[in-house]
């Protein structure tokens, strides 16, 4: 009977912890998913900004909207001059979503247009 009970523990403990790994599995999943198409969103708007401060005049996107995740991104550009004389732009693109945890996650990509 003690056989029979503590088999019955094991298996019910094993089964919990192969449903918390598949639950875990599948979060991590989602983040990388997540991840994954907010950064090609990102190089998607960097490339559109830097073809913008390139030709001095705005284009129409040729990608979809954002549907999921919700993606707030910002965009910044600065005139600079590089220490060997050069001008440039630095454009920078910032991004923030919601992670499947519900935390606030973010990131940012930047590049550099010279003129010469």
């Amino acid at each position: 009977m003690l056989e029979v009970l503590l088999s019955v523990t094991l298996v019910s403990l094993l089964s919990l912890n192969l449903i918390q790994g598949g639950v875990y599995l599948q979060r991590e999943s989602k983040h990388a998913e997540q991840s994954l198409l907010v950064l090609h969103h990102m190089e998607n708007y960097l490339e559109y900004a830097r073809i913008m401060t390139i030709t001095g005049t705005e284009i129409e996107p040729q990608w979809q909207g954002l549907e999921e995740p919700t993606i707030d991104m910002t965009l910044s550009s600065s005139k600079q001059t590089s220490s060997l004389g050069v001008s440039g732009t630095k454009l920078e693109v910032a991004a923030s979503w919601v992670n499947p945890w519900g935390q606030l996650e973010s990131v940012v990509i930047s590049t550099w247009v010279a003129f010469y």
